[in-house]
């Protein structure tokens, strides 16, 4: 697995070797309840080989609310308006999903997910999908990992 996503964000990115673009990427793998496969490590390598490529990387690694919310800020505020390359969204992690969205958990978050707190502190999916839209043809989002096997409430 780790060989393949590293062999597509090549391939995804090689085609934009004249104009560099830009990336968000966030791993989350140490978590208090459970530990991931996919997680912070290899999404790290897929980060340095986007950065071979001239990508602007905005980065968080095992990532509290507040690191993946000011990776997002970096992120966002790093595509200029003259920016023509591609535009990356790597997540890792543990998701939870619900009527209201899909969430990527932090990982500091000790006590049992309820609803309230994953509206507050866990990444929406959604965030990341409304910048990827304003790029039609030339936006990618990459997702690693999946649901905790534990009970989460509403997710």
């Amino acid at each position: 697995m780790y060989f393949k996503t590293l062999t597509m964000i090549a391939l995804l990115a090689g085609g934009a070797a004249q104009a560099a673009g830009d990336a968000l990427v966030i791993g989350n793998s140490r978590y208090d309840r459970l530990q991931t496969l996919f997680g912070a490590a290899r999404v790290v390598a897929a980060a340095e080989a986007l950065r071979e490529q001239g990508f602007d990387v905005s980065e968080a690694r095992d990532a509290d609310a507040a690191s993946m919310q000011q990776a997002f800020e970096t992120f966002v505020d790093g595509i200029g308006p003259e920016d023509d390359g591609p535009i990356f969204v790597i997540l890792a992690g543990a998701f939870v999903n619900g009527v209201g969205g899909t969430y990527l958990l932090p990982v500091d978050d000790r006590e049992s997910i309820e609803a309230g707190r994953v509206l507050l502190r866990a990444f929406p999916l959604d965030a990341a999908l409304s910048v990827l839209a304003r790029y039609p043809g030339k936006a990618f989002l990459i997702l690693g990992e999946g649901v905790p096997e534990e009970d989460v409430g509403p997710y």
